[in-house]
């Protein structure tokens, strides 16, 4: 079996309280991405409407679908220990609409925030949709500004907009390279998209076994490291979430891939958040069963220790 990450973090910090501190008495949040906004953190929530059942792993829904309020996602601040300060209301939210399939809102998930040039953009993966299902897949990235005591998410760029499709929750944007995002983390490489002027730049891609989700890329000495994970099935044929950290050298080639490991005991785990603390710490931040979030504190060496080939 996989070690398990959580009983070995130098602290835990649990984020599940956010939905109640903004305000929403009946719905969990999940999946989080949170950056340096000057001396505090901008965090994003995932907002949910639906809960999953322990027995089954199934989705079940609430009578509002998948939206159980107006917003995909909350944002809020967050002091430098990670404590909960004040909800920033939504005051704009544009995106592109595909004229395909407008018979619905589409629903953005996942949201994933990074720094370029001094703005702040974030990448979700964007579902569009017909009355009862999923039609189409791909990959909306927003400019995000936050404006006095609310947040402005302004269309900039998708993926479908320009003729790429498919689910997207495995794009990483890339820290010290603007609009530029690593797409689909293959055990010999990767694929660079630049959104600034459409170019897919193939990057070692060879055949081997593709990772689903990702964290964002985290800056280091040798290039980039990563967390993805890998969707498998336990002796129940349920949904069984397994990570690996990948390593890329500064050209995006593979330096090393991880032995498999689990962060914490539930079937189902993204790892959305990945920042390295002033300390010096590696900071996770971990949704449990899509609805439980958390940050996971590790000294640096330690943790590595514990994952590495």
């Amino acid at each position: 079996m996989e070690t398990i990450l959580k009983p070995l973090a130098k602290r835990i910090i649990d984020l599940a309280h956010i939905g109640f501190d903004c305000g929403f008495f009946s719905n969990p949040v999940g999946n989080f991405s949170v950056i340096p906004h000057g001396e505090y953190y901008l965090a994003s929530f995932r907002a949910f409407g639906y809960y999953i059942t322990t027995e089954t792993q199934n989705y079940v829904f609430t009578t509002n679908m998948v939206l159980a309020h107006p917003d995909e996602h909350i944002f809020c601040l967050l002091d430098r220990d990670f404590s909960f300060i004040k909800r920033l209301p939504i005051a704009e939210n544009t995106y592109w609409k595909d004229p395909k399939f407008n018979k619905r809102t589409p629903y953005l998930e996942d949201l994933r925030m990074v720094e370029w040039d001094g703005s702040i953009y974030g990448i979700s993966s964007v579902f569009y949709q017909n009355e009862t299902s999923y039609e189409r897949f791909g990959m909306e990235v927003q400019k995000i500004a936050v404006d006095g005591e609310a947040v402005r998410c302004s269309h900039f760029w998708n993926s479908i907009e320009h003729g790429m499709y498919g689910r997207m929750k495995n794009l990483m944007p890339i820290p010290d390279k603007p609009y530029r995002y690593i797409s689909a983390t293959y055990q010999s490489g990767a694929t660079m998209i630049d959104i600034s002027n459409d170019r897919i730049t193939e990057g070692g891609i060879c055949e081997g076994e593709m990772y689903r989700g990702n964290s964002p890329l985290l800056k280091t000495d040798w290039g980039y490291m990563t967390i993805t994970h890998r969707l498998t099935a336990d002796e129940r044929n349920r949904k069984r979430y397994i990570n690996y950290i990948v390593e890329y050298n500064a050209d995006l080639s593979v330096r090393w891939i991880s032995r498999p490991f689990k962060l914490t005991e539930s079937n189902i785990e993204f790892a959305t958040a990945l920042l390295e603390l002033p300390s010096g710490e590696i900071a996770i931040g971990c949704t449990e069963m899509d609805d439980t979030p958390m940050l996971m504190v590790f000294d640096r060496d330690e943790f590595l220790d514990e994952v590495i080939i």
